[in-house]
């Protein structure tokens, strides 16, 4: 991937007609010079894996046969030149690796309370380096398991964690230092027509300049409740003077979440606040070609320390869509 760009190139020079691969673009007229210039080279490749798929195995080894390596790896070299001040930059993605592997609850003989088992792992590593100025790595790794818990809770735990770290080549020091985490938990289960989603989110940041000195620090808990209700009741309508009915589907989808958010920092004193947020929606279907939407939400914020910053915001709107 190259790009260029040129200043006072001469207005009767016709670019379409050029085609300059790693080369100096010529007849570009006495005065015209070359104001930036980007060389690019990037190779990537990609990998799967399956290593038993094809063995056979008993009821309790079977979800070995599922076991999946996927792993990406993306190396690239820039070349830059602006203003004639030149300078080269690396990146290479080395692992980019997924694990996964499913019906896990088959090791343990746990297929009456647990079935659909999934899991996933993640890990990766992106190093990036400025020659001759500094250095950068970034670490990523975590994982996600789902599973259906007594054939009624839909579950999903989510966890992911970030490293990164940036050097000065010249002066042999740290410039820069970022550690972050997030955990998520989740589970889904209907009583009727009623779908019931409590979740609970956690997250942590933390970020160090020079010499370790604490520029951003912050940890926030969220746990929230969604309910959504979907049902219809089909009937027609009679339209009067036709002597036909017209088909009305009655679909009423009503879908409402409460969360509650606690964030702390000690570093920043606007990362210090509670907030309660509720939103609401309904929609209404009359017919493919009629639907209503109605939607509204309420968010209090209470601040620790600076009670200007307190406010209570509100929202409505609603819409009308009828197609032809």
């Amino acid at each position: 991937q190259d790009a260029d760009a040129w200043n006072y190139v001469d207005d009767r020079f016709d670019g379409r007609k050029e085609l300059w691969i790693r080369s100096s673009l010529s007849g570009t007229g006495k005065y015209a010079n070359r104001q930036s210039l980007i060389l690019r080279d990037t190779f990537t490749s990609s990998q799967r894996w399956t290593p038993l798929a094809e063995y056979q195995f008993g009821s309790q080894l079977s979800p070995l046969k599922t076991i999946s390596l996927l792993n990406n790896f993306t190396h690239s070299v820039q070349q830059n030149n602006q203003t004639g001040t030149a300078y080269e930059s690396k990146s290479m993605t080395l692992p980019d690796m997924v694990f996964s592997i499913s019906d896990l609850e088959k090791f343990f003989f746990a297929s009456r309370w647990v079935s659909s088992t999934n899991l996933k792992l993640r890990y990766s590593e992106i190093a990036s380096t400025n020659i001759g100025s500094d250095e950068k790595t970034e670490r990523k790794y975590g994982g996600d398991l789902r599973f259906l818990l007594f054939n009624t809770f839909d579950t999903i735990l989510v966890y992911d964690k970030q490293d990164s770290w940036k050097d000065d080549l010249r002066a042999r020091e740290s410039l820069e230092d970022v550690a972050g985490e997030d955990f998520s938990a989740q589970t889904s289960f209907f009583m009727g027509n009623w779908r019931f989603t409590p979740k609970v989110m956690y997250s942590k940041y933390e970020k160090r300049l020079v010499r370790g000195q604490l520029s951003q620090s912050s940890t926030e808990i969220t746990p929230s409740l969604n309910v959504r209700l979907d049902f219809n009741l089909p009937r027609g309508v009679k339209l009067p003077f036709l002597n036909r009915m017209y088909n009305a589907t009655n679909r009423v989808i009503w879908n409402s979440t409460l969360a509650y958010t606690k964030r702390k920092s000690p570093v920043e004193v606007n990362n210090n606040y509670d907030m309660l947020d509720l939103t609401s929606s309904l929609d209404y279907e009359l017919s493919q070609n009629l639907r209503l939407n109605v939607a509204g939400g309420v968010q209090w914020l209470n601040h620790a320390y600076v009670a200007t910053e307190d406010y209570m915001a509100y929202n409505l709107a609603a819409n009308v869509t009828v197609q032809f």
